[in-house]
């Protein structure tokens, strides 16, 4: 009987689950699964599941989710200099939502991974 390593053992090394690999922060983990076509563009779709880590600073080009006077939202943070912020989708010509001082944004946290699903199965099992 022949036996052959792994291909992926050429790749990884140590512990490497699956929840190590997407999950930085456990305590500040959510996941949050994505309602929506806005975000097509950069590559998440409806129906996706976004990994969100409350734990990561927000940062110019950020996938975050965010709350703009009260509505929950999934947008790309732009800080084009210091005091301007804007919310942008992916969107071709959509505007970008410019945070003015008289609107209250807060941010949830930043969505580093998305996890998009193959085929037909049904495999990621984030409430709707």
């Amino acid at each position: 009987m022949s036996v052959f390593p792994l291909p992926s053992q050429d790749y990884f090394h140590g512990d490497h689950t699956i929840g190590r690999i997407l999950v930085r922060d456990p305590a500040a983990t959510h996941f949050m699964r994505v309602r929506g076509e806005a975000m097509e563009a950069a590559g998440i779709s409806d129906d996706d599941v976004l990994v969100v880590d409350r734990s990561l600073r927000p940062a110019h080009r950020d996938i975050v989710v965010a709350a703009l006077d009260g509505e929950f939202m999934m947008k790309r943070l732009i800080v084009p200099r210091p005091g301007l912020v804007l919310l942008q989708s992916a969107s071709p010509g959509v505007p970008a939502i410019p945070v003015t001082p008289d609107r209250e944004l807060s941010i949830f946290g930043v969505a580093p991974v998305v996890l998009h699903q193959l085929g037909n199965r049904r495999v990621l099992s984030v409430p709707r």
